[in-house]
């Protein structure tokens, strides 16, 4: 712990992969810190199937606030919701910085940090990459709470029944966010048809999926990993599931409180 004249309350720790600041009087920064690597070693397992992967260098910089205001000052534009956000380096297939900022929610818990760490860690095993839109946030998604998915399954019955819905190849080519109507849709199909392909086999193919289709393309990708004869066939299967959903369990460490939103920061060589 450090205090300072000018300096708000303070806990500093720092761990094989993480580097954190709390500002907050109820997380320390050790407790934070041990939280993170549990789910870092839990999210490779899931994903990869590996048990120990190594030590991250640079360290992930995580940093805890204390309010809304700090929070918002470290995040910028598209906080304001948000009780989470991750922000990474990424150059020349090198992750050269990586960083999550987090609110307490209400009940005072990191919410956020399993659905964030999961951006983090996927940009890590795919080698740099930044993933597709609708993987990068599906795959964090099933991190969430069980009631947090929950929630995306009724928000796409409510995007069906307003027409609202994307199909497969839509879905899986969006290059940025949709207009703010679509947004729930996004969400809640981004985290159904991740679900869906997770369930196929291990869930580690989802991975190789994304690596094959940087290479040939999704519908060849599909049928290279998947057996799935192009996406048009994934549509038809993904459809026929969908209407009898199925809880994904939540890839984050079990009992823990998951987060709502997020905004997620990518730097470029051009600047943050």
């Amino acid at each position: 712990m450090a205090r300072g004249t000018n300096s708000p309350f303070v806990y500093e720790s720092s761990s094989s992969s993480f580097q954190v600041r709390s500002y907050s009087r109820r997380l320390s920064a050790d407790a934070v810190a041990r939280a993170a690597e549990a789910q870092r070693s839990h999210f490779y397992w899931h994903w990869r199937d590996e048990t120990e992967p190594a030590d991250w260098n640079p360290r992930c910089e995580i940093v805890v606030h204390a309010s809304r205001g700090s929070y918002l000052a470290a995040v910028g534009r598209g906080g304001e919701t948000s009780y989470g956000s991750s922000w990474l380096d990424v150059r020349e297939r090198k992750c050269r910085g990586r960083r999550i900022d987090l609110l307490p929610d209400a009940h005072g818990n990191l919410s956020a940090l399993s659905h964030e760490l999961t951006h983090v860690v996927v940009c890590d095993m795919l080698g740099g990459r930044i993933p597709p839109r609708w993987l990068d946030e599906g795959i964090a998604l099933l991190a969430d709470s069980q009631e947090k998915q929950r929630m995306h399954a009724r928000d796409l019955a409510d995007a069906r029944s307003r027409r609202l819905t994307f199909r497969a190849v839509e879905l899986m080519n969006l290059d940025s966010y949709p207009a703010a109507s679509r947004v729930p849709a996004f969400y809640a199909q981004s985290a159904s048809l991740t679900s869906f392909l997770a369930r196929q086999g291990k869930p580690s193919l989802l991975l190789e999926f994304a690596e094959t289709s940087v290479e040939v393309g999704c519908d060849q990708a599909l049928r290279e990993v998947y057996r799935i004869d192009g996406t048009a066939a994934l549509e038809r299967a993904w459809i026929a599931q969908s209407s009898r959903p199925q809880e994904y369990p939540a890839a984050g460490i079990p009992g823990r409180t998951l987060q709502l939103a997020r905004a997620v920061r990518v730097r470029t060589p051009s600047g943050r």
